[in-house]
């Protein structure tokens, strides 16, 4: 019997999350990531991330990487890094993307961000302090 789609989500997300240091800026990123590329759009979203740099900008990078290298589910499975950037691959498939290839990403970047933020409100921690 295969795992469901949420369980490889989770087993991504948890395998990058903890290789990733974990900080009060991150878990920021993560809390905000989901509700970006909901409220922007998948492409804007991850660039929105990217642009502001930091903790966001990695945030970016492991969705980015997920979608296009990582995802079994994702229509850009196996493609290879662009120029050496994550986030510059995903946004040439969108831009080339159909409606339905993009959908079917966007599904897969909110249920990766979603458990990205679930680990990071678990794990990260409150302050610096």
């Amino acid at each position: 019997m295969s795992d469901s789609v949420e369980i490889i989500r989770m087993h991504g997300a948890k395998a990058e999350f903890f290789e990733t240091p974990r900080d009060r800026e991150f878990k920021a990123a993560a809390e905000e990531a989901p509700f970006m590329i909901r409220s922007l759009g998948l492409g804007s979203g991850i660039a929105a991330l990217a642009a502001k740099g930091g903790r966001r900008k990695e945030l970016a990078v492991l969705i980015s990487k997920w979608l296009a290298d990582q995802c079994p589910h994702s229509p850009w499975h196996g493609t290879a890094r662009q120029d050496g950037c994550w986030v510059r691959t995903v946004l040439g498939k969108i831009a080339g993307s159909t409606r339905n290839e993009y959908r079917t990403a966007q599904t897969e970047a909110l249920g990766y961000a979603g458990w990205i933020k679930k680990l990071a409100q678990a794990f990260c921690p409150e302050d610096d302090g």
